[in-house]
């Protein structure tokens, strides 16, 4: 079978899951708005939230966000939440951050992360905790999580605080968040994945960036690009087009048309 990056002259392949996208970013709508909440909620010291439907890039522009952040003036701190009970959370947190409890408890844990931030605080550093798959945060703690973030005498915030997650978030803090948090709540935004001009110019540019020329893809078939990567899904356009050239590579064609792109997206399809 001939190999797919002789034959789209590729570096590399830029639609497998694992590769590094941040630098080169092509920078979609979601792109831009989602790290202008993860800027502004830093900057304002206050909790900002990143929602949208599974396979949007959600987590991605979270990290995009921190990643352009300069450098040196943050303890960025990333966990990836499990279903599991509040004092599981606030362990991992401790763990995450380095916060050393005094005691044993909820109380003693909170304490410790909140003198954590202090501590950084006061050498001129700011502590960033990244929340991904919050929706997955214990609805016991969702009231808690103004507290883990301010300062002495809730005059001020330590610590800035990222959410990332799916529309259930929404629903969980609407129900479990206090005047508090949506007094802290600084800035919010939805993803809603790739519009329909987006998706070809995000192939393109993937290509590019790896090496191969943007023509590899044939541009009459953006419309059924858009449809069956589901309406600009990052995660499913990105398993079609590795598809795609799968199946390109194996038939020896150097351009990806409407009939290479439907054998591919049928492939997927009997994946499920």
């Amino acid at each position: 079978m001939p190999d797919i990056l002789d034959v789209y002259g590729l570096k590399y392949q830029p639609f497998q899951k694992g590769i590094l996208q941040s630098k080169p970013c092509f920078d979609s709508a979601d792109l831009k708005n989602g790290v202008a909440v993860v800027t502004r909620s830093v900057e304002e010291v206050g909790i900002g939230l990143l929602c949208g439907e599974s396979g949007t890039g959600v987590s991605f522009i979270a990290h995009a966000g921190i990643d352009r952040l300069p450098g040196g003036q943050y303890e960025v701190c990333y966990y990836s939440v499990s279903q599991i009970c509040p004092r599981d959370f606030y362990k991992e947190v401790c763990r995450i951050t380095g916060a050393i409890p005094d005691g044993r408890g909820r109380q003693a844990m909170i304490t410790a992360i909140r003198a954590k931030a202090k501590a950084l605080h006061d050498q001129g550093r700011r502590l960033i905790l990244v929340l991904d798959r919050a929706e997955n945060i214990p609805e016991l703690v969702a009231g808690d999580l103004p507290t883990l973030i301010s300062g002495d005498y809730d005059l001020e915030n330590h610590a800035a605080l990222i959410l990332c997650g799916t529309e259930k978030l929404r629903s969980l803090l609407r129900r479990y968040g206090n005047d508090s948090f949506r007094y802290d709540l600084s800035y919010t935004y939805k993803c809603r994945g790739l519009s329909e001009d987006e998706v070809l110019r995000y192939v393109r540019f993937k290509l590019s960036a790896a090496g191969a020329s943007p023509d590899v893809l044939d541009a009459s078939i953006a419309k059924d690009l858009y449809e069956l990567s589901c309406r600009g899904n990052c995660k499913r356009l990105n398993s079609l087009m590795r598809m795609a050239l799968m199946i390109g590579a194996q038939y020896n064609r150097k351009t990806i048309d409407i009939e290479i792109l439907r054998s591919a997206a049928a492939v997927q399809e009997e994946g499920f």
